[in-house]
Protein backbone atom coordinates (compact mmCIF):
# COMPACT_ATOMS: atom_id res chain seq x y z
CA UNK A 1 0.00 0.00 0.00
CA UNK A 2 1.52 3.34 -1.07
CA UNK A 3 2.15 5.75 2.29
CA UNK A 4 1.41 9.54 1.58
CA UNK A 5 3.50 12.14 3.66
CA UNK A 6 0.94 14.68 5.89
CA UNK A 7 2.21 18.18 5.95
CA UNK A 8 0.89 18.85 9.80
CA UNK A 9 0.80 22.10 11.52
CA UNK A 10 2.48 21.95 15.28
CA UNK A 11 0.90 24.73 16.30
CA UNK A 12 -2.54 26.96 16.25
CA UNK A 13 0.14 29.89 15.03
CA UNK A 14 0.21 27.54 11.85
CA UNK A 15 -3.90 27.32 11.18
CA UNK A 16 -5.60 29.94 8.87
CA UNK A 17 -9.14 31.49 10.38
CA UNK A 18 -11.00 29.44 7.59
CA UNK A 19 -9.04 25.75 8.95
CA UNK A 20 -10.13 26.81 12.43
CA UNK A 21 -13.71 27.34 11.79
CA UNK A 22 -13.69 23.58 9.86
CA UNK A 23 -12.29 22.34 12.35
CA UNK A 24 -14.92 23.86 14.60
CA UNK A 25 -17.49 22.40 12.84
CA UNK A 26 -16.28 18.77 12.83
CA UNK A 27 -18.35 16.65 15.69
CA UNK A 28 -16.67 14.62 18.37
CA UNK A 29 -19.30 11.95 18.00
CA UNK A 30 -16.98 9.32 15.78
CA UNK A 31 -13.82 9.83 17.16
CA UNK A 32 -11.80 8.04 14.56
CA UNK A 33 -14.07 9.74 11.98
CA UNK A 34 -13.15 13.52 13.64
CA UNK A 35 -9.43 12.37 13.22
CA UNK A 36 -9.56 11.33 9.82
CA UNK A 37 -11.29 15.07 9.65
CA UNK A 38 -9.21 16.80 11.66
CA UNK A 39 -5.95 15.30 8.93
CA UNK A 40 -7.76 16.02 6.00
CA UNK A 41 -8.41 19.34 6.77
CA UNK A 42 -5.19 20.79 8.43
CA UNK A 43 -2.96 18.86 5.51
CA UNK A 44 -5.13 19.57 2.98
CA UNK A 45 -5.46 15.99 1.97
CA UNK A 46 -9.04 14.53 0.75
CA UNK A 47 -10.56 11.97 3.60
CA UNK A 48 -10.63 9.05 1.19
CA UNK A 49 -6.67 9.63 1.29
CA UNK A 50 -6.27 9.52 5.06
CA UNK A 51 -8.97 6.59 4.92
CA UNK A 52 -6.26 4.74 3.26
CA UNK A 53 -3.33 4.61 5.75
CA UNK A 54 -3.25 2.38 8.73
CA UNK A 55 -3.11 2.69 11.97
CA UNK A 56 0.46 2.27 12.51
CA UNK A 57 1.47 4.54 9.80
CA UNK A 58 0.09 7.39 11.54
CA UNK A 59 1.25 6.43 14.89
CA UNK A 60 4.65 5.58 13.51
CA UNK A 61 4.45 9.37 11.70
CA UNK A 62 3.76 10.63 15.24
CA UNK A 63 0.23 11.96 14.16
CA UNK A 64 -0.94 11.82 17.88
CA UNK A 65 2.23 13.95 18.86
CA UNK A 66 1.71 16.47 16.22
CA UNK A 67 -2.22 17.06 17.26
CA UNK A 68 -1.48 17.09 20.78
CA UNK A 69 -1.61 21.32 20.26
CA UNK A 70 -5.53 20.69 19.44
CA UNK A 71 -5.63 20.04 23.04
CA UNK A 72 -5.34 23.90 23.95
CA UNK A 73 -7.04 27.19 22.74
CA UNK A 74 -5.46 29.20 20.65
CA UNK A 75 -3.56 31.89 22.44
CA UNK A 76 -3.92 35.50 20.79
CA UNK A 77 -1.70 37.20 19.21
CA UNK A 78 -0.71 40.89 20.28
CA UNK A 79 -2.27 43.34 17.07
CA UNK A 80 -0.14 45.50 15.19
CA UNK A 81 -0.89 48.28 13.02
CA UNK A 82 0.34 46.35 9.74
CA UNK A 83 0.70 42.97 9.01
CA UNK A 84 1.29 41.07 5.82
CA UNK A 85 -0.95 38.63 4.55
CA UNK A 86 -0.31 36.57 1.29
CA UNK A 87 2.44 38.69 -0.02
CA UNK A 88 1.15 42.34 0.75
CA UNK A 89 0.87 44.48 3.32
CA UNK A 90 -2.62 45.66 4.77
CA UNK A 91 -2.87 48.58 7.59
CA UNK A 92 -5.26 47.73 10.83
CA UNK A 93 -6.72 51.18 12.38
CA UNK A 94 -6.92 49.74 15.82
CA UNK A 95 -7.84 52.56 17.63
CA UNK A 96 -11.05 54.16 18.04
CA UNK A 97 -10.13 58.02 17.53
CA UNK A 98 -8.73 57.04 13.65
CA UNK A 99 -12.08 55.50 13.25
CA UNK A 100 -14.53 56.82 10.53
CA UNK A 101 -18.46 56.28 11.09
CA UNK A 102 -18.52 54.02 7.96
CA UNK A 103 -15.95 51.31 9.77
CA UNK A 104 -17.88 51.77 12.87
CA UNK A 105 -21.30 51.66 11.61
CA UNK A 106 -19.56 48.59 9.38
CA UNK A 107 -18.43 46.78 12.34
CA UNK A 108 -21.82 46.93 14.50
CA UNK A 109 -23.73 45.63 11.62
CA UNK A 110 -21.12 42.66 11.63
CA UNK A 111 -21.70 42.09 14.87
CA UNK A 112 -25.52 41.79 14.41
CA UNK A 113 -25.19 38.84 11.33
CA UNK A 114 -26.30 35.63 12.67
CA UNK A 115 -23.25 34.20 11.09
CA UNK A 116 -21.42 32.52 13.52
CA UNK A 117 -17.81 32.45 11.03
CA UNK A 118 -17.65 36.32 10.81
CA UNK A 119 -14.47 36.76 12.58
CA UNK A 120 -13.04 37.33 8.85
CA UNK A 121 -15.44 40.34 8.32
CA UNK A 122 -14.82 41.55 11.85
CA UNK A 123 -11.37 42.28 11.13
CA UNK A 124 -11.71 43.33 7.22
CA UNK A 125 -13.74 46.48 9.00
CA UNK A 126 -10.47 47.74 10.21
CA UNK A 127 -8.10 46.30 7.83
CA UNK A 128 -7.48 48.02 4.02
CA UNK A 129 -4.66 47.31 1.08
CA UNK A 130 -1.73 49.39 2.48
CA UNK A 131 -2.02 52.93 0.67
CA UNK A 132 -5.68 52.69 -0.14
CA UNK A 133 -8.86 54.15 1.89
CA UNK A 134 -11.74 52.48 3.50
CA UNK A 135 -14.23 51.14 1.30
CA UNK A 136 -12.42 52.32 -1.64
CA UNK A 137 -10.69 51.15 -5.10
CA UNK A 138 -10.68 47.37 -3.43
CA UNK A 139 -13.22 44.83 -2.94
CA UNK A 140 -14.19 44.70 1.22
CA UNK A 141 -15.02 40.68 0.32
CA UNK A 142 -11.66 40.24 -0.85
CA UNK A 143 -9.88 41.00 2.17
CA UNK A 144 -12.39 38.85 4.03
CA UNK A 145 -11.05 36.41 2.08
CA UNK A 146 -7.51 37.02 2.06
CA UNK A 147 -7.99 37.19 6.25
CA UNK A 148 -10.03 33.99 5.94
CA UNK A 149 -7.42 31.96 3.66
CA UNK A 150 -3.89 33.60 5.11
CA UNK A 151 -4.64 35.14 9.10
CA UNK A 152 -3.44 32.47 11.47
CA UNK A 153 -6.09 31.80 13.85
CA UNK A 154 -3.65 32.71 17.04
CA UNK A 155 -3.45 36.66 15.52
CA UNK A 156 -6.99 37.17 14.19
CA UNK A 157 -8.34 36.00 17.56
CA UNK A 158 -6.07 38.93 18.88
CA UNK A 159 -8.01 41.58 16.49
CA UNK A 160 -11.52 40.24 17.58
CA UNK A 161 -10.41 40.37 21.21
CA UNK A 162 -9.03 44.05 20.93
CA UNK A 163 -11.89 45.70 18.62
CA UNK A 164 -14.34 44.08 21.11
CA UNK A 165 -12.89 45.67 23.91
CA UNK A 166 -12.03 48.81 21.79
CA UNK A 167 -16.29 48.55 21.16
CA UNK A 168 -17.01 48.52 24.45
CA UNK A 169 -14.94 51.63 25.71
CA UNK A 170 -16.00 53.09 22.78
CA UNK A 171 -19.80 52.88 23.19
CA UNK A 172 -19.50 53.88 26.93
CA UNK A 173 -18.37 57.12 25.56
CA UNK A 174 -20.80 57.47 23.05
CA UNK A 175 -23.32 56.87 26.38
CA UNK A 176 -21.53 59.34 28.37
CA UNK A 177 -21.40 62.10 26.02
CA UNK A 178 -25.33 61.52 24.71
CA UNK A 179 -26.29 61.44 28.74
CA UNK A 180 -24.13 64.73 29.10
CA UNK A 181 -25.41 66.57 25.86
CA UNK A 182 -29.08 65.42 26.80
CA UNK A 183 -28.55 66.72 30.25
CA UNK A 184 -27.18 70.06 28.82
CA UNK A 185 -29.86 70.38 26.95
CA UNK A 186 -32.50 69.78 29.52
CA UNK A 187 -30.70 72.81 31.67
CA UNK A 188 -31.17 75.16 28.71
CA UNK A 189 -34.34 74.31 28.11
CA UNK A 190 -35.38 74.56 32.33
CA UNK A 191 -33.23 77.78 31.73
CA UNK A 192 -35.51 78.87 28.76
CA UNK A 193 -38.84 77.81 30.39
CA UNK A 194 -37.73 80.13 33.58
CA UNK A 195 -37.29 82.82 31.74
CA UNK A 196 -40.00 82.67 29.75
CA UNK A 197 -42.62 82.31 32.40
CA UNK A 198 -40.41 85.32 34.29
CA UNK A 199 -41.57 87.36 31.37
CA UNK A 200 -44.78 86.27 31.41
CA UNK A 201 -45.55 87.35 34.96
CA UNK A 202 -44.17 90.36 34.11
CA UNK A 203 -45.92 91.70 30.97
CA UNK A 204 -49.00 89.99 33.14
CA UNK A 205 -48.59 91.99 36.25
CA UNK A 206 -48.10 95.43 34.40
CA UNK A 207 -51.29 94.93 32.31
CA UNK A 208 -52.74 94.52 35.69
CA UNK A 209 -51.01 97.18 37.28
CA UNK A 210 -49.99 95.20 39.51
CA UNK A 211 -46.34 95.17 40.48
CA UNK A 212 -44.38 91.97 40.01
CA UNK A 213 -42.28 90.93 43.03
CA UNK A 214 -39.39 91.40 41.03
CA UNK A 215 -40.15 95.29 40.18
CA UNK A 216 -38.08 98.06 41.87
CA UNK A 217 -39.88 100.38 44.25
Amino acid sequence: MKEIQLNIPSSWKEVTVAKFNELAAISNENPFESTVRILSVLSDTPEEEIRKLSALALENAGMSQKLSFLAKAPVPDIPCEKIMLDGKYYTVCLYPAKWTAGKYLDYTSVLQMPEIKKVAKLIACFTVPEGKEYGKEYEFDDVVDVINDNMPITQALGYANFFALQLKSFAKALRDFSARKKKKSTRRQGNRLKKAQKKAMSEASTQSGTPSSSSTR
